[in-house]
């Protein structure tokens, strides 16, 4: 069915007008997505907002689908994160980094620069300052402490989050210096549970 979907809309979109385009698009993003292309669907979907940002919402709801599933590659995340970051969903945004991430750790200078396209948008996010630290830390960055502390200081209840964050280092340096905002954060969670 969807296979048939991508042949006759593929072929009816090279036909209609740029303009008419973006609903189609997305329409065969999502059939592209089905199928397991989603390098397809994902590129699908930025022409098609490019083309037309009030798909944005229908656009988001594809993306985060294809997530749901378990599919999501770092091209989708990093679509989906921007999506998001346009809308002002900090949040949303902030997950799809950590995901991104997670799948492509070699890209810490990205999640960085990223980061601090946020921090221009919402300075005070609590859950992108834990995010922010965490980043500068892969990179040997001991400033990344300071951003955790921040978060915590923003929002308490990340205490959990934090201690997350300060998790699995390979840099020797870094993990001598979060030792001791470890051990003060588990202590804090020790006496709140």
């Amino acid at each position: 069915y969807y296979e048939e979907a991508i042949k006759w809309g593929s072929q009816v979109l090279e036909s209609l007008e740029l303009e008419e385009q973006p609903e189609l698009m997305l329409a065969l993003a999502k059939a592209h997505s089905k199928v397991g292309n989603l390098s397809n669907a994902t590129g699908l979907i930025r022409r098609s907002v490019g083309l037309d940002s009030s798909l944005a919402g229908k656009a988001i709801e594809v993306l985060e689908e294809i997530k749901a599933e378990g599919n999501a590659e770092y091209e989708t995340l990093m679509t989906l994160y921007r999506l998001y970051r346009e809308a002002g969903n900090i949040g949303k945004a902030v997950r799809c980094l950590e995901g991104a991430l997670g799948q492509k750790e070699m890209m810490v200078e990205v999640m960085l620069e990223e980061c601090g396209k946020l921090i221009d948008i919402a300075p005070i996010h609590a859950e992108l300052r834990v995010f922010y630290g965490k980043a500068k830390l892969l990179l040997g960055d001991l400033k990344g402490i300071e951003e955790i502390e921040k978060g915590i200081r923003f929002d308490p209840k990340l205490k959990r989050l934090a201690v997350e964050a300060l998790e699995k280092f390979d840099d020797p340096e870094v993990e001598k210096s979060i030792v001791f905002l470890k051990a003060a954060i588990e202590k804090d969670l020790g006496h709140a549970e």
